[in-house]
Order: structure tokens, then sequence, then C-alpha cells
């Protein structure tokens, strides 16, 4: 059965690792990895979905990142976002925004 762990940080900002018992990543695609179409060895796929995954998190002011993994496990990727400012206080008269 594979299994998929993962770990959250939720200091000043909001990291989460997931990390599998797969295969890993193999090392000769470790630099290009979240470059569109980087695929090794699948049967099915188009190498486009660590691309994506980069892009959305750029977009929400984060990033995704391969990460070591542990000792006999696969592949580790640790994603982080900036935790969101705190809420201020309620408006007077009415609720918080």
């Amino acid at each position: 059965m594979r299994q998929v762990h993962v770990i959250a940080n939720w200091q000043s900002e909001h990291v989460v690792e997931l990390e599998d018992e797969g295969p890993g990543v193999p090392p000769e695609i470790r630099e290009t990895l979240f470059e569109p179409f980087v695929t090794l060895g699948k049967k099915r796929g188009t190498g486009l979905g660590l691309a994506v995954a980069r892009r959305f998190m750029a977009d929400h002011g984060g990033t995704i990142e391969l990460a070591p993994a542990q000792e006999g496990r696969g592949a580790c990727f640790r994603l982080s976002l900036p935790a969101p400012e705190p809420a201020g206080p309620p408006a007077e008269g009415g609720a918080a925004r």
C-alpha cells in the first residue's frame, strides 16, 4: 500500500511537506523537474503537473520545491505560502470583514 505523509507548520508561513513511499525523483531530472513537459519513465502523463503546481503556488506568493526525503522514502515536496495578516478589529457597528 502506498502512503503519503503530511507534515504541517503554521508559523510565519504555512508549510506543508508531502512525502510518499514511491521510487523518488530520478537524479537526472531533479534540476528540470518543475519545467513543462519534464517526465521520465512514465507510461502516462504530460509532465505538466509540477509546472502547473509551481505556477499556482507563485501566483499565491508561495513556493514548491523538491525537499530531501527521509531514508527509505520516496519523493518529498515542500509547499510554502505566506501566512495571512491577522484580521483587524471589527468595523464600528458591524462585523469584521
